[in-house]
Order: C-alpha cells, then sequence, then structure tokens
C-alpha cells in the first residue's frame, strides 16, 4: 500500500527535475510564431501604462490575435505556431469577454466598443444556432474541421461546420450573465432580441426536458444537468438561470419556475454549493459561484430568501478573502458598498504581468519562497503557503481569478492566453464606481 503512495511522489519529483532544466530566463530561444513576437515587441514597448491604458492593450491583444474568422475566443494559443490549442471553455470566455465589453461600453459610451458587442452577440448567437436544436449552445465551432472525438458533431445549420458539443453550465452563467448585463447597460432593440431568443430557448430546453440539456443524439450534456434537487451547485445555477432568465425575456412562466425551486428549498441549499474536499478547494467554479450570487442577490427582494444568498456570499468570501483576487473583492465591494480589501484588488490589476504567455514558472526552486508539497487529486503539486502576488504567479490559464493563488509552478506546454481576467475586473470596478 505504502508503494502505491510513492507513485505521485516520483512522477513529481521526475516533472519537476525536467522543468528545472529549462532556463527560464532565455525565453528569446523558445520558437515563437510570427505573430507573438510582435506581441512580445508590443509589451517591450510599453512603458508604465495606467489602470485603463492596461485594459486597453488586452482588448487590442483580442483583437490582434485571439479571435477565430467566426469571432470566436482563441483563449488559448500555442505560443510556437499561434494556433489555439484548447476549444472546450470558448463560451466561457466569450461571456466574460461579452460583460467586460459592456462595462466598458457604460463607462465611456462609445461606438467602437458598442460595434464589439454587436460582434460578439452574434458570435454567440451562432454558438446557439449552430446545433439546430432550440436551446443547446455549442462548446466551440469551426469550419473544416474533422471531427476528432466523439464530442464533435457536424452542423445541421451551418454547412461545412462541425460544433463541439455538450455544453456544461461552465459556459452557460457567464453567457446569460453577459447577456443580462448587456440587456441593462446597452438596451439596444435589435441585441435584444437576439438575447431574448436564445435566453427563452435555453430555458425552454430545460423545462421540456426535466432539467437537461439534450445533444444531437440524444444523450443528456452531463455537466449541464439541472436535475438533481440535492446537488447544491445545480441548485444554485438552476435559481440563477431561471431568475435571471426572467429578467432577461419578462416571461413569468420563468418566474413560475423559480419560485416552484423556491418551494423545493433550493436557495436553502445554495450554502452547500462550495465545499473542501481533504483541505483541497476546486477554484475552477469561483467565477462561476461569485457571478451567479452576486446576480441572485441583486434580482431578490424577498429578505427571507435573500438571507440564504448572503449566506453563501460570505462563505465563499471567507474563503477567497486574503488571496487579493480583484474580480470577487470588486463583486463583494459592489454587493456590501464597502472598500474591504479594495487596495489588494488594485495592487493585483497593478501586477498583472502584461505578458500572458505561459513560460515554465518554479516558485518551489525559490528559497525565498515558503512552499509545501501537498497530495491534491493530481498527484504532488508544491503549493504555497501564502498567496502569491500576480506577478509572482505562474501563468497557467487564460482566467487567473479561477487559479489557485497559492499554486507555486507551473510547467506545461507553452500557450498564451487573453487579458479577459483583468478586463472584467477593472471595467466591472470602473462601471460600478468602485474606482476611479
Amino acid at each position: 500500500m505504502k508503494k502505491l503512495w510513492t507513485i505521485p511522489l516520483i512522477i513529481s519529483f521526475y516533472f519537476n527535475l525536467c522543468c528545472s532544466s529549462m532556463d527560464i530566463s532565455k525565453k528569446s530561444s523558445i520558437n515563437h510564431s510570427k505573430s507573438i513576437e510582435r506581441y512580445i515587441e508590443k509589451i517591450n514597448k510599453a512603458n508604465n501604462l495606467t489602470l485603463e491604458e492596461k485594459a486597453i492593450f488586452y482588448g487590442e491583444d483580442i483583437e490582434d490575435l485571439h479571435l477565430t474568422q467566426d469571432n470566436l475566443i482563441k483563449y488559448r494559443i500555442d505560443a510556437a505556431s499561434g494556433e489555439m490549442n484548447s476549444k472546450g471553455d470558448t463560451g466561457y470566455h466569450m461571456g466574460f469577454y461579452l460583460s467586460s465589453l459592456v462595462y466598458k461600453y457604460s463607462v465611456h459610451k462609445d461606438d467602437t466598443t458598442k460595434n464589439k458587442i454587436i460582434r460578439m452577440v452574434g458570435a454567440i448567437h451562432e454558438l446557439h444556432k449552430i446545433t439546430g436544436i432550440p436551446g443547446l449552445f455549442a462548446r466551440h465551432f469551426e469550419k473544416n474541421q474533422k471531427k476528432t472525438t466523439e464530442s464533435f458533431f457536424t452542423s445541421p445549420t451551418k454547412e461545412g461546420y462541425v460544433y463541439l458539443g455538450y455544453v456544461s453550465c461552465d459556459q452557460l452563467i457567464p453567457i446569460i450573465d453577459s447577456y443580462y448585463n448587456t440587456v441593462s447597460l446597452v438596451n439596444d432593440n435589435r441585441l435584444n432580441e437576439i438575447i431574448k431568443q436564445d435566453v427563452s430557448a435555453l430555458l425552454d430546453h430545460y423545462i421540456l426536458n426535466d432539467f437537461k440539456l439534450i445533444e444531437q443524439n440524444g444523450k443528456a450534456c452531463k455537466y449541464g444537468k439541472l436535475s438533481n434537487r440535492f446537488n447544491p451547485i445545480q441548485n444554485l445555477f438552476a435559481l440563477y438561470l431561471f431568475r435571471t432568465g426572467y429578467e432577461i425575456t419578462k416571461d413569468k412562466k420563468y418566474l413560475e419556475v423559480y419560485s416552484d425551486l423556491i418551494k423545493k428549498n433550493y436557495h436553502k441549499h445554495v450554502k452547500y454549493a462550495k465545499f473542501k474536499l481533504f483541505n483541497l478547494e476546486r477554484h475552477f467554479n469561483d467565477p462561476l459561484l461569485f457571478e451567479a450570487i452576486y446576480r441572485l442577490i441583486k434580482l431578490e427582494s424577498d429578505k427571507n430568501i435573500s438571507k440564504e444568498y448572503y449566506k453563501f456570499l460570505e462563505k465563499i468570501w471567507s474563503e477567497s478573502s486574503g488571496e487579493k483576487n480583484s474580480f470577487f473583492i470588486f463583486m463583494y465591494n459592489d454587493i456590501k458598498r464597502n472598500n474591504i480589501e479594495r487596495k489588494d484588488a488594485l495592487e493585483s490589476l497593478v501586477l498583472m504581468p502584461l505578458n500572458k504567455i505561459g513560460y515554465c514558472k518554479l516558485n518551489s526552486k525559490d528559497p525565498n519562497i515558503n512552499t509545501e508539497l501537498v497530495l491534491t487529486l493530481g498527484g504532488f503539486e508544491y503549493f504555497t503557503k501564502e498567496p502569491l502576488p500576480m506577478n509572482q504567479r505562474p501563468v497557467s490559464d487564460s482566467f487567473m481569478w479561477s487559479e489557485n493563488p497559492r499554486q507555486a509552478d507551473y510547467c506545461r506546454e507553452i500557450s498564451k492566453f487573453t487579458g479577459i481576467d483583468y478586463m472584467i475586473a477593472y471595467w466591472f470596478a470602473r462601471s460600478k464606481n468602485l474606482i476611479p
């Protein structure tokens, strides 16, 4: 039995040994695509940017490198080839990107940003239309793409295209929230009609299929289910989707569904939507949990119901407090109308690196950083005792707010990520007058 426990440790040791042989100070020796080389040159010329100039820089970078021919977000691209190397979370990033554009538009009211909003709503609408099934969104779609796995389906509505199916709530929460923001803060009749059509179709699909999303082959999308009344995360997302959906569409049948969920005590289950397993935390869902509970608190007027939502807010806030997560801090500040940890949020924005390329970074090798070896579901990994400052954290994902701030090391494929994480936090704070 003891020998089995040594296997992850051996793998971890070998992994760190291999990675330590890479001289990360000599990044110029790494092969970059020409587009990435131009990006690096642009970074080298950018000096002393203000927070807003930094947000604009990230926005321009998306336009330059991170859009497909169909205006989908290429949230992760290979630094050597410049090609997209991850496609399963396209909707997730498009939702947060659209929200950041809407928040920016609420600040500046400029035509350039509005045109980007129109284009992005159109692209998300295509994620819905591409499946040919009302209410079913795709994770991603491409032209002339081979069906490399069973998760790819031929589009019945767009000739020559395939789409990546089995959508999850991870994709839907940011999309629906971006739709709510667009209707509330842009209020363009053309966009409103598209959005209401998509949201109504999604919620009707759930209602007709026992709170499941059914794929082209008749199978339920495993992570799109809202049917388990004893699953706190599904309960939270169901409450969120139908309450927010009502605000978008003003169709009372969705409010009636929401009321039925309340009668089943879904709101009392919400406080269990995040838990630790063997002292290990899953951070990936945190932006979704914050976004969902933020919206429910803002929309719910019944004090007995909102009391349950506040319990969960305080729970996830107590667990993220001190982690200097700008997005979460600003949402919490806006709900509570306080400035708790506001300086930490600003510090993280200042320290967020312009260079969003995930080079090999091994903080565990730094004698000045206190780390410990922890057994995780993926084997042994190094974590720091305290959350790392933003400029010391490994650039390991396109959305830093979903990453563990104590993760010490990252040494896998070298990918280029977007700055959507910075943009959503910064423009949200600006739109709510939390920062000048």
